[in-house]
């Protein structure tokens, strides 16, 4: 697979500096940059060069949105990639063409549905979509392939849905193979719970497992027809050690915690949203990465001011975090919270109120303030009564109190 990824990446660099990429199609998984955006948009990239694929594109090249460097930031991307063997020399990363790229060119979206600006172009067309997220747009016009399914647990099994039939009809390289079928199902485990039983996993999450794990480095022996319910022992040990590896995010300050996943997103009315998912609670955030209460508070002010995206300070941060409880009575309850802050130069400033009244009679997340000493102004803090509400759904929810109240 490198040998594809070097000889891909080099040639796209060379027609990047020739100012002639309009025969490209660029690969984007989502802003967080993810292993379901990493996994999907590798992936991907080869599976549509293949003959009589759903969608058949010429040049293809996956683009992580994200700096080189913020992979630091995701241990269980570095992780996956070296169980598939992949070199992350051979990679592109947004940061390696931002200085270059021309946006006027061809895009496919993977594990999301929209153009962020830094690619949007007039002349900008979206040939394909693959994602699992709510909220889609109707049908881009131009795109020749447009699968949004929700709910299903990853969007690599999305991915996988869509090629599986070409892919098992084509005599690809077993190295190559190989390892797009191995950073595909870690993705699929690590967002699945390693397909725990009355989980986020779907039909199509267990069915594209059961295609993967006999053509991955996990299978031992496994066969096209075993059982996914009963086999997922078989990636119960790389399960584990990724979950590990993302978890732990001690050596993080609060600055490396919000960008590491990360997602900047705008309203109808134009008003940018920033939305953090952080794997840790409030109160250890605060007492062992942050420091104290102050230092936690002047770095989100100076996150909110500046996101590293280049464009301007966010109307809105809003951070959820995902945790186990250790002083729960099982030790390990699942909880979420959510954190919302409006700086004072953002135009929610004078609807604070509206909004927080907005979110809070919000049924799915069924929020409750958590009192949790803050004194920024403009800031609230609560705990989830539902622990199973992701970004997934408290970005629409926030999205769509915003546009009700401006």
């Amino acid at each position: 697979m490198n040998r594809v990824l070097a000889a891909t990446r080099s040639r796209f660099i060379a027609d990047l500096n020739a100012n002639s990429i309009k025969n490209w199609t660029i690969v984007l998984g989502n802003q967080a940059s993810d292993l379901d955006s990493l996994a999907s948009s590798i992936a991907f990239s080869y599976l549509s060069t293949l003959k009589d694929s759903p969608v058949v594109l010429k040049n293809t090249v996956p683009v992580i949105q994200s700096t080189r460097e913020d992979l630091n930031l995701r241990p269980e991307n570095k992780l996956a990639l070296s169980n598939a063997k992949i070199d992350l020399s051979q990679l592109t990363f947004y940061s390696d063409i931002s200085q270059n790229i021309d946006p006027a060119t061809n895009y496919a979206l993977v594990d999301h549905f929209a153009l962020d600006n830094q690619w949007k172009s007039p002349e900008s067309d979206i040939v394909a979509v693959i994602d699992h997220h709510d909220g889609a747009p109707e049908r881009h016009p131009s795109a020749l392939l447009w699968d949004i399914r929700t709910p299903v647990g990853s969007c690599a099994s999305l991915v996988t849905d869509n090629f599986k039939k070409v892919w098992s009809q084509s005599e690809i390289e077993i190295d190559i193979e190989r390892s797009i079928a191995d950073l595909l199902i870690q993705a699929i485990i690590i967002d699945t719970n390693n397909l725990k039983e009355g989980g986020k996993a779907q039909p199509v999450d267990y069915e594209a497992y059961d295609f993967l794990l006999p053509r991955s480095s996990f299978g031992d022996g496994a066969t096209s027809m075993t059982v996914s319910t009963a086999s997922n022992t078989l990636t119960a040990g790389v399960f584990n050690n990724l979950s590990d590896s993302k978890n732990d995010v001690s050596a993080l300050n609060t600055t490396q915690l919000l960008k590491r996943d990360y997602k900047r997103v705008y309203t109808n009315d134009g008003l940018s949203v920033g939305l953090a998912s952080v794997p840790l609670s409030l109160d250890t955030w605060i007492e062992e990465n942050a420091g104290d209460m102050a230092i936690f508070e002047k770095e989100i002010q100076k996150f909110t001011s500046d996101d590293g995206k280049d464009e301007g300070p966010l109307d809105l941060l809003g951070i959820g975090t995902s945790y186990h409880d250790k002083n729960s009575k099982s030790g390990h309850k699942h909880r979420r919270e959510l954190l919302l802050h409006v700086p004072m130069s953002s135009k929610l400033a004078g609807v604070f109120g509206k909004l927080r009244e907005g979110i809070e009679s919000n049924e799915i997340l069924k929020l409750k303030v958590k009192d949790l000493h803050l004194d920024l102004a403009d800031s609230v803090a609560y705990t989830q009564k539902n622990s199973d509400a992701t970004r997934k759904q408290y970005m629409p929810a926030i999205l769509s109190v915003i546009d009700d109240i401006m």
